[in-house]
């Protein structure tokens, strides 16, 4: 082989090698001039590699949900709600006293909480009688839904 004929082999392959470098962009397009519209390709720019950079994943925050119960918060509330609901039926709120907080009356059920007061109450003519009041408390503490329930 002539070195014409490598000299053009090579030409010729760079040639190829070239109109492949246009990274996915487009046939070529046309740009209207005075003799007519002639195909032009974009010409191929060399650009610095760009450094791969490989970033340590920072730890992902633990989400906080606003204040939510706790066994001891609920039995409280509990407590202010019998409260409550005993001045709104006209009797004296105080006629009851309930045992303190024991994990055993305070039980979770899914996102609410069932508490059972246990003490004692004295009716209006100083009878002392063993109760118990049972609530259902969810929500949340700064909007609580508390509501009397069945019990155990």
């Amino acid at each position: 082989m002539s070195k014409r004929a490598v000299m053009a082999a090579v030409v010729l392959a760079a040639g190829i090698a070239l109109a492949g470098c246009t990274s996915g962009s487009p046939e070529p397009s046309s740009s209207p001039s005075a003799g007519g519209s002639t195909p032009t390709r974009p010409t191929p720019t060399a650009t610095a590699p760009t450094p791969s950079v490989t970033a340590t994943p920072a730890p992902t925050p633990t989400p906080t949900s606003p204040a939510s119960w706790t066994a001891e918060s609920a039995y409280a509330a509990c407590v202010a709600f019998h409260r409550d609901k005993t001045a709104a039926d006209g009797l004296d709120p105080d006629s009851a006293s309930w045992n303190p907080y024991s994990p055993d009356v305070v039980r979770q059920n899914g996102s609410e909480w069932l508490v059972d007061l246990i003490g004692t109450v004295e009716d209006d003519d100083g009878n002392v009688y063993d109760g118990i009041f049972s609530c259902t408390v969810g929500g949340t503490p700064a909007a609580p839904s508390v509501s009397e329930s069945a019990g155990m």
